[in-house]
C-alpha cells in the first residue's frame, strides 16, 4: 500500500508539474503566444487510463448499470495500449500523433474545452482530455492554481497522501490493522 500510495504521489507531482506553465517573476506567462517548445507541435505525452482522478457515485451506478465510464477516464487508452505494440525505433515523427497526445504548454486553443478563473490572477484552461493547463501573473498565482486543479482533480487522494504523510492514516480511513501499522511505519520513517 505505501509504495502505492508513493507510486501515485510521484505521478500526481509528474502530471501536476508538467501541467503547469512556468512564470517569470511580476510577468504574465502567455504559451499561446511565444513558446519555445511550440514550433512544430511535437511537445506530446500520454497518461495511463484512469487519470482523471474522479468517479462519484452517479459514475460509480452508471457503469455499474451499462458499463458508462465517466468523462476523460479511459478516453488515452488506445493510444496508451498502442505502444506496447509498436517497435519504438520503427517511430517517425508523423507517427507521434496516433500515440501521443498535443502536450504543449497552455494546450492548444481549438482543444479547450473550459475556462475557469477561482481568483484574480490564475486562470485554468482544460484541453479536450480534461487536463488542465495553468497561467497565472505570478509565480504564487501559479502555484494557487496548480494546488486548485489538482484538487479539483484529486481531492480525496491529496488528503490521503496528507493523512499518510502526517501518520494519521488510521484516524482518516479508520483504525485497521493495516493504517496502524501504515501509521508505524511512517512515524519510524519520517517522524
Amino acid at each position: 500500500m505505501r509504495r502505492t500510495l508513493v507510486a501515485l504521489a510521484a505521478t500526481t507531482a509528474l502530471v501536476t508539474t508538467a501541467a503547469i506553465a512556468p512564470v517569470a517573476s511580476g510577468a504574465r506567462f502567455s504559451p499561446r503566444v511565444a513558446n519555445p517548445y511550440d514550433g512544430d507541435g511535437q511537445v506530446r505525452n500520454i497518461l495511463p487510463p484512469g487519470s482523471h482522478g474522479n468517479a462519484n457515485a452517479a459514475d460509480a451506478a452508471a457503469y455499474e448499470a451499462n458499463g458508462t465510464q465517466p468523462a476523460n477516464f479511459s478516453d488515452q487508452l488506445e493510444m496508451y495500449d498502442a505502444l506496447n505494440k509498436v517497435d519504438p525505433y520503427g517511430l517517425a515523427d508523423s507517427d507521434l500523433s496516433k500515440y501521443y497526445k498535443d502536450a504543449r504548454l497552455g494546450g492548444v486553443a481549438a482543444d479547450t474545452v473550459s475556462t475557469e478563473s477561482p481568483k484574480a490572477g490564475v486562470t485554468i484552461v482544460r484541453d479536450s482530455f480534461d487536463v488542465p493547463h495553468v497561467t497565472g501573473d505570478t509565480a504564487e498565482d501559479v502555484a494557487f492554481g496548480a494546488g486548485y486543479a489538482g484538487t479539483e482533480d484529486r481531492m480525496f487522494l491529496t488528503d490521503v497522501l496528507r493523512h499518510t504523510g502526517a501518520a494519521n492514516m488510521a484516524a482518516f480511513l479508520g483504525p485497521t490493522p493495516g493504517n496502524i501499522r501504515m501509521d508505524q511505519a511512517q512515524l519510524r520513517l519520517a517522524p
